[in-house]
């Protein structure tokens, strides 16, 4: 992932389970985002106080609109989302689709 959130490429096979048939399949992911707005910035403080424990958290993020492109294949079907939704990747990368574009947040 580029540092200005510019482009983002996920690559992963992923095991999945069918739970209902119990059958075991590998998922290819080939996916890319493309930076199509200006760089955005959120910052909140949170603080939490319960039985004697206190906790100061930051968040501070930065989130940008992006086009997607790409396949989500078990090599043959198609799962890529054709409606709106979320996608969370690894590293608190969060991804909602507003068709057709990705928001990186």
């Amino acid at each position: 992932m580029a540092g200005d959130l510019s482009s983002v490429r996920v690559r992963a096979t992923v095991p999945m389970l069918d739970f209902v048939s119990k059958t075991a399949f590998d998922v290819t992911v080939d996916l890319t985002w493309t930076g199509t707005s200006s760089l955005g910035h959120q910052s909140s403080p949170v603080k939490v106080s319960f039985q004697g424990c206190h906790v100061n958290l930051k968040n501070n993020s930065g989130f940008r609109f992006a086009k997607a492109s790409g396949t989500v294949s078990d090599g043959t079907t198609d799962f890529t989302p054709a409606r709106p939704g979320w996608v969370r990747l690894p590293g608190q990368v969060g991804l909602r689709l507003i068709s057709p574009h990705w928001e990186i947040m």
